[in-house]
């Protein structure tokens, strides 16, 4: 909610181009202790969030209820790392740089392909195939 200072920028380049993946790092953020506080520091306002943020839907009482404990049982990073990492939330980031890119829906390979590579945490590999993809060439020279 807010934008990077300029040493914690450097900070976090330097994390990923020494390995660090992006399922991790957006795991620390979504985990930190500054974006609980985002919530009051409440854990099903901050599950509700990762819901909609990462799931792009609601949570269901159930699953709210299961999320809430898992933090009290865990901590909040290994939580927020769960969700990014689960395969609604990879799908979910498929179809939006499919949109964002591509214009257009995932198809079913496509999608089932790329969810698959970012169980590995590799979002960076999915948005440089797709800029380099022929059919974003194709999209880019009708602008």
């Amino acid at each position: 909610g807010r934008g990077a200072d300029v040493s914690g920028r450097a900070f976090w380049i330097v994390q990923l181009q020494g390995g660090m993946s992006v399922a991790r790092m957006a795991a620390l953020f979504y985990g930190s202790p500054e974006y609980l506080a985002r919530e009051g520091n409440l854990v099903d306002r901050w599950i509700a969030d990762l819901y909609g943020e990462l799931l792009e839907r609601q949570p269901d009482r159930g699953g709210l209820g299961y999320w809430v404990a898992e933090t009290g049982r865990t901590n909040p990073g290994s939580v927020a790392l769960r969700f990014y990492q689960s395969d609604e939330s990879r799908r979910a980031r498929v179809q939006a740089l499919y949109g964002e890119l591509l214009g257009r829906a995932t198809d079913r390979g496509g999608e089932d392909h790329w969810s698959g590579v970012l169980a590995n945490g590799d979002d960076l590999a999915l948005a440089a195939n797709l800029a380099a993809s022929d059919e974003y060439f194709t999209k880019a020279q009708r602008r």
